[in-house]
């Protein structure tokens, strides 16, 4: 008499039931849950810190500047010294000094902060704007290197979008007028940053009391 072995036709293997195919979407949400939070906080800093970077560049290109032309900042809008009869923005004579193109809707770069896209409702192209408060925008420049005290002086600000994709291109006139304080824009986890007359970047609240002070006495 023959006998056949009989295999068991099963490999041990089995698909997912339904309580584990349900335990398994719960585990992968859970961990999402903890990482998007993470990912989105390390995205925050790495464009803080660009931004930073972009007022100090900025910054030191407006103190050379200044240097070259009798210690006086460059206005939000002046003759141009390559042609006097044609009037240039200051963007336009850093992107000189830094010898960078000038920004377009999209693009990345110096005159950019990366977290614009928190508040801008386009593309940027201007996210800065630069300090003449008190004095009009156009004329009677500050003087950079008479400055009282370079450490609470701001030269550089963030601004809110005003048309196009361009953040205002300077804080002028009266400290809570039209185009003063009203226009900086908080940007970073509630936060604002400035370029100081001393070379450091200062990080505060737009409401913080001390930015009255730090606008006003780039005339003092």
């Amino acid at each position: 008499m023959m006998f056949t072995e009989s295999h068991n036709t099963s490999n041990g293997s089995h698909g997912f039931t339904l309580v584990e195919l349900l335990v398994s979407i719960a585990i992968i949400a859970i961990i999402g849950a903890i990482l998007i939070p993470v990912v989105g906080h390390i995205r925050n800093k790495v464009d803080n810190t660009t931004c930073t970077s972009n007022l100090r560049q900025l910054g030191q290109a407006l103190t050379m500047f200044s240097q070259e032309h009798n210690g006086q900042l460059p206005l939000s809008m002046q003759a141009d010294p390559t042609n006097p009869e044609i009037k240039v923005s200051w963007q336009i004579l850093m992107m000189r000094q830094l010898e960078v193109p000038f920004a377009k809707h999209g693009d990345t770069g110096v005159f950019i902060c990366p977290s614009h896209r928190h508040t801008y409702p386009m593309e940027a192209y201007r996210t800065y704007a630069i300090n003449l408060t008190g004095g009009s925008p156009i004329s009677n420049a500050p003087r950079l290197m008479t400055l009282s005290d370079p450490s609470t002086t701001a030269i550089l600000a963030e601004t809110k979008h005003e048309a196009n994709g361009a953040g205002y291109v300077s804080l002028s006139g009266n400290v809570n007028g039209w185009g003063g304080k009203h226009r900086l824009e908080a940007r970073h986890d509630e936060m604002m940053s400035m370029f100081m007359a001393d070379g450091h970047v200062e990080s505060m609240a737009v409401d913080d009391e001390r930015v009255e002070e730090y606008l006003v006495n780039i005339r003092k």
